[in-house]
């Protein structure tokens, strides 16, 4: 039986695996397949839709293998079609492979020159390979440091950016030791030969959105250390929301989180992951990260002002490429706003229920 959803737990005593209810098939796969579905839906409506699993709850035999001829024929109409193939982001990650190898770090089996999926010739299913996820990132990607095995994040800087610069300056070994240091640190650095207008690599912890899984108490609502990177006459920017993570290992245990699907397990794509509460763990650290269109001002001569409207918080009222304005207040505002959207906001929401259920029994 053809396993067409994310299994999020396992059953134990009667080996049921669980699945999230997903009413078309077509959820799990690449969003190209979405032109081909009609084809796919053509060919199954021919068949006993029990045949199907799109319920809550069913055993799974034979693990993640297709026994049933017309699933099979599905599978592979797309898999001729293309729909697994690499994108275009992807092929260029690939195209660095061996030249991230020769710095010691290995990227994925999806990622090897030459690669070849691994239900191809199989009956398995592609959906339950870990080499079907897709990445959709060109600027950042996993791999594994080959030195411990570690799993790190690698990311591209562009040329003609400060990035590499700031970013190392901040993760310097006796800034790391500041408890206010909350700027992503950086293991490694090294030249992107590969982009003849120059430009570098960074290699950095494999992080998390800071808000991935949800904050389950009030008092889970953290510091995120910005008096420390003013305090080093760095304005970062742009600290919106997708440039605040958090290092979110320890919420996750042993199993971890599949870096291009962190909705996933890292042993096995079709487990969903469980992770513990930010209060069960004890401590969670949170990181500024993206210095991209940072500003350092080491000159103390320099004015501490500057021009530019690139930013993910369009909010901010001081944006200019003309009129120069004052990074670090911006910082204040962006940095506030992602306070508002994700805890004042939620909070006044449950709070002011809170008093209308009072009300109400009144």
């Amino acid at each position: 039986m053809l396993p067409l959803a994310r299994i999020s737990s396992k059953d134990n005593k009667n080996k049921t695996k669980q699945l999230r209810i997903v009413p078309l098939f077509s959820t799990f796969l690449p969003p190209s397949t979405q032109t081909h579905f009609s084809l796919c839906r053509q060919l199954l409506q021919n068949e006993e839709m029990d045949n199907l699993i799109h319920y809550d709850s069913v055993p799974i035999p034979d693990e993640y293998r297709i026994h049933n001829p017309v699933q099979i024929r599905v599978f592979r109409e797309l898999d001729e079609l293309g729909d697994f193939d690499l994108s275009a982001v992807e092929k260029r990650w690939t195209e660095d492979y061996d030249y991230l190898l020769s710095r010691g770090y290995q990227l994925r089996p999806r990622f090897h020159p030459g690669w070849t999926p691994t239900w191809r010739g199989t009956n398995l299913s592609p959906v339950a390979c870990e080499d079907s996820i897709v990445h959709y990132s060109e600027s950042v990607i996993d791999a594994k440091r080959l030195q411990d095995g570690k799993i790190v994040a690698i990311k591209r800087i562009p040329p003609y950016t400060s990035e590499t610069k700031i970013a190392c300056m901040l993760s310097a070994p006796e800034r790391l030791d500041d408890p206010m240091n909350h700027c992503v640190p950086v293991y490694d650095h090294f030249p992107d030969t590969r982009n003849p207008d120059g430009g570098s690599f960074i290699a950095m912890p494999l992080l998390r959105a800071f808000n991935e899984p949800p904050f389950a108490y009030v008092d889970e609502v953290v510091d995120f250390g910005l008096v420390y990177i003013h305090s080093q006459n760095v304005a970062h920017r742009d600290l919106s929301d997708g440039n605040i993570m958090m290092d979110g290992r320890v919420m996750y245990g042993k199993k971890g989180f599949h870096p291009s699907d962190q909705d996933m397990t890292a042993a096995d794509v079709m487990i969903l992951a469980k992770p513990k509460t930010r209060r069960d763990v004890g401590f969670v650290k949170y990181y500024f990260t993206d210095f991209g269109i940072s500003s350092l001002f080491d000159d103390p001569s320099r004015p501490r002002v500057v021009v530019g409207n690139r930013a993910q918080d369009l909010e901010v009222p001081e944006l200019s490429t003309v009129i120069p304005y004052d990074p670090f207040a911006v910082d204040v505002f962006t940095l506030g706003n992602v306070f508002k959207r994700h805890f004042l906001d939620v909070c006044t929401q449950l709070f002011s229920a809170r008093a209308d259920y009072k009300t109400d029994l009144v």
